[in-house]
């Protein structure tokens, strides 16, 4: 495939592959690496670049299955959808869940999903901002 996505476990390499990614973009290949050897990262780049799976990979190579192992805010409600879209053509082979936490929706069954989920997507919404 290539030697950044090389480095990701066995069952992300074979979700890559199954979702068409054959080579890192730019930003995937200068984070992942860093975020592998947990490094702290901060990135800024275009709107279509690949930063969301730039760090989700790296968060999900790490992942064990425990209960909320990973919390990632993001400042809507859109780009929190997503996130948790993305992790779940990356999961396609790992089995881990999530839940995504945003308003407008019944306070019990997000309490629900985030009891369950290793990783959690969330907003504070327009209210906070």
């Amino acid at each position: 495939m290539n030697e950044v996505f090389d480095e990701l476990r066995e069952e992300l390499r074979k979700a890559l592959a199954d979702v068409g990614f054959k080579k890192p973009t730019e930003i995937q290949s200068l984070v992942i690496p860093k975020a592998l050897e947990g490094v702290d990262i901060a990135m800024q780049a275009r709107t279509g670049s690949g930063k969301t799976a730039a760090y989700l990979l790296p968060i999900m190579n790490s992942m064990v299955g425990k209960v909320t192992e990973s919390l990632i805010i993001v400042p809507t409600r859109e780009l929190a959808l997503q996130v948790a879209s993305q992790f779940t053509y990356f999961n396609k082979y790992l089995g881990f869940k999530h839940a995504i936490v945003y308003g407008g929706v019944p306070y019990d069954d997000q309490i629900s999903s985030v009891r369950d989920a290793s990783l959690v997507v969330a907003t504070l919404g327009d209210y906070w901002i």
